[in-house]
């Protein structure tokens, strides 16, 4: 049989933890207990909830109605894209300070674009992956080019990152892949941890998720082409652990990072808190 899509899953597994009494159908009260069961101040807006969900107004949510509310979620949510505000620091060779804006595509790519100040003088610059293509260009007063770089090896590392920071930073794309992010598979996993299967533009990535009894994310990691502490370009694990996270108009996302090659000396690269 074809499998589901993933948010025709995601409703289904939802419907079953709601549904108690297996009736295949839900009342006002059975969603408020089932809410209270969960976590005991949901109360408050259940009632709106409720009413949204239940698309035919008849008392009663379906798991046909839920998946429908959860479909046209993922309809909203496809066209949108993160724009992110960072500062931290950034390891060339030892730290420096940096500024920076993300932009993430779920269809198109994403570009990080920042300025590293390197003893008061302004290098700006972008890492980016747009349309399948990955590049890096670095200039000092916007003028005199210090680092440029771009290719098969270059585009395979920025599509590595470009799908696992999409999963971190824009998980509502995994409601609905598209013409960046193609397909989500998610894999069974031990407790404290989610895998996710994702492909986009070629290139195939399994992302880990480590989240505490809170459900919050603590980090994210995925094996990267690249090539840490010199030599030949390979896969290697690139990790991203999440110090704090922050919520930013109802949405909640990392908001303090560390990332960096796992198992290499040195090999934390970035530290950034999003504005």
């Amino acid at each position: 049989p074809e499998t589901p899509p993933p948010q025709q899953q995601a409703a289904d597994k939802l419907f079953s933890k709601l549904d108690e009494l297996g009736r295949g159908e839900i009342d006002g009260a059975g969603l408020q207990t089932a809410f209270d069961r969960i976590k005991a101040d949901a109360t408050g807006s259940t009632d709106k909830l409720f009413s949204k969900l239940d698309a035919d107004g008849d008392g009663m949510l379906t798991s046909s109605e839920l998946s429908g509310s959860i479909n046209q979620l993922a309809e909203t949510l496809a066209d949108h894209f993160m724009r992110l505000r960072m500062h931290g620091e950034i390891k060339l060779g030892r730290w420096w300070p940096f500024t920076a804006e993300q932009v993430i595509d779920p269809h198109r790519g994403m570009v990080w674009a920042a300025t590293v100040s390197m003893f008061g003088i302004p290098v700006r610059g972008a890492d980016q992956i747009v349309d399948g293509e990955g590049s890096m260009r670095w200039k000092l007063f916007d003028l005199i080019p210090v680092a440029e770089a771009s290719g098969p090896d270059v585009t395979r590392s920025a599509l590595g990152r470009f799908l696992g920071e999409t999963v971190a930073w824009l998980p509502s794309a995994l409601c609905k892949p598209g013409q960046g992010l193609r397909s989500v598979e998610w894999v069974a996993a031990p407790a404290g941890r989610a895998l996710v299967q994702v492909e986009g533009f070629g290139e195939q990535v399994e992302v880990t998720l480590v989240h505490d009894e809170e459900g919050r994310l603590r980090s994210v990691m995925f094996p990267r082409w690249g090539n840490p502490g010199g030599g030949e370009f390979r896969y290697a694990q690139f990790k991203v652990s999440v110090d704090e996270e922050k919520t930013f108009q109802g949405y909640t996302l990392p908001g303090r990072v560390r990332a960096g090659w796992v198992g290499i000396d040195g090999g934390e690269v970035c530290r950034a808190t999003v504005d």
